[in-house]
């Protein structure tokens, strides 16, 4: 999926006639021109798209003035008044072109509050709800599953209670059988389905009983519960659990830690003990509903990196020190999309602490830190491992501080590489940032 819901990049693609492959990497320029507080400005903008796009530069500036006209109204503050003046130095008349990007007639000029879905990506979340969903939560973990969890979260906050509603309605008609024998439901004996399933719960009176409710009492008591196999236990158990997350959402994320937002629970993810119900006592963070919107918000800001992260990824055969050399070259040079892919192809190759022992991209970060340490402590810290400590100062000041990213949106991105290498089985980076609740935003710990 493209950046946001994608209606300003097809129409500039249909404008210009521009090929559907070079969307992705046009999207992600453009956000970075019009909607974050890099350093980046109109001739960089348009040397940008000359060079990605492979045109001349008076139609690159011909695209970024359209990009302009169309984003205007979601950009704000001191940008908006750039855009707006740099549209008036180039006497750019805005409704003529408004005019005729209508006349395109793409139907998608309407805004969508905070809507990133694509109407096929709906449907297909609505036929898996109701056809399957148990396969689904058979399954082991992989990042496919940890894409599609996220895809639904962002669908939901896009959505809201309608898109909710729907999912609901769609397991109450899913008839995929958990177990082989039929189960007891008022009295009558009805087969084992996710619909037959939820009810059991409702009438248990689990549902409305928060996150805390007593899940045991139910599985060392419930009959229907105690016939299954352990495996479909389990089943059952992943069941009620992606039941409470969707029904009470976005509440049942509120002071949950970010490895533990999700609507689909997978097992590799987080396995259901029957004997032994988990809290939230012991959380140190409270992210409220607002927080999780601002995080799945930012981190569809990075959605698009997937095209450069490919093209890196053959430039230098997934090599790590060929990645090393684009990421030195790309930090000289100041090209954040670069520096960002290179990052997360370091976190899938679990050589994050590259950033440390390559003399090249980190003699840069030390000669800062000598100016901002005593020399015994810089001694004391150098020596350390490589920790999560050593990596949110680095990516502090790499993206922050060097290339000029908004810490709530440096410290998003510093989770997205903590959750990679947490799928990867080392979860000793999650406290790498944190949502404050007092700013609304993200941080570095």
């Amino acid at each position: 999926m493209l950046f946001g819901d994608d209606r300003e990049i097809k129409i500039i693609l249909k404008k210009f006639n521009l090929p559907e492959d070079k969307g992705e990497s046009l999207a992600l320029t453009l956000q970075q021109y019009f909607f974050s507080n890099y350093s980046f400005y109109f001739t960089d903008a348009i040397n940008e798209v000359k060079e990605i796009l492979q045109v001349s530069e008076s139609l690159a500036k011909e695209i970024i003035i359209t990009a302009g006209v169309l984003y205007l109204e979601k950009i704000e503050g001191a940008m908006k008044e750039e855009i707006k003046n740099t549209l008036k130095d180039n006497q750019i008349d805005i409704e003529k072109i408004l005019t005729e990007l209508e006349e395109i007639n793409l139907g998608i000029l309407t805004p969508r509050d905070l809507s990133y879905i694509d109407i096929n990506e709906k449907d297909e979340a609505l036929d898996l709800f109701k056809n399957n969903v148990k396969d689904v939560l058979a399954s082991e973990f992989d990042e496919n599953k940890e894409n599609l969890n996220d895809r639904m979260i962002n669908q939901l906050f896009g959505e809201g209670q309608t898109f909710k509603t729907e999912l609901e309605k769609a397991l109450f008609a899913n008839q995929q059988k958990i177990g082989v024998n039929k189960i007891i439901l008022d009295e009558k004996s009805v087969e084992p389905t996710v619909a037959n399933w939820l009810q059991d719960f409702i009438k248990a009176g689990l549902i409305e009983k928060g996150l805390d409710f007593d899940r045991v009492q139910y599985f060392n008591q419930s009959r229907n519960f105690q016939n299954l196999t352990d495996q479909d236990k389990e089943l059952v158990a992943k069941l009620l659990d992606l039941y409470f997350r969707l029904k009470n959402f976005p509440q049942s994320f509120e002071k949950l830690p970010m490895e533990d937002w999700y609507i689909i629970p997978y097992t590799k993810r987080r396995k259901i003990k029957f004997e032994k119900l988990e809290t939230t006592s012991s959380l140190a963070t409270d992210l409220n509903q607002n927080l999780i919107k601002i995080y799945y918000q930012t981190l569809n800001k990075f959605a698009n990196l997937e095209g450069e992260e490919k093209t890196l990824a053959e430039k230098t055969n997934n090599g790590v020190g060929q990645i090393i050399n684009k990421l030195n070259l790309a930090i000289n040079n100041q090209k954040l999309i670069t520096v960002l892919a290179a990052l997360i192809l370091l976190a899938e190759n679990n050589s994050l602490d590259l950033l440390k022992k390559e003399a090249r991209v980190a003699s840069m970060f030390k000669q800062d830190l000598t100016l901002r340490m005593s020399p015994l402590d810089l001694d004391e810290f150098w020596h350390e491992d490589f920790n999560v400590k050593y990596l949110g100062r680095y990516l502090f000041w790499l993206l922050k501080e060097k290339l000029g990213m908004i810490e709530n949106d440096a410290a998003v991105f510093a989770l997205k590489l903590a959750n990679i290498l947490r799928r990867k089985g080392d979860t000793s980076f999650m406290k790498i940032a944190y949502g404050d609740t007092t700013s609304q935003s993200f941080k570095f710990s």
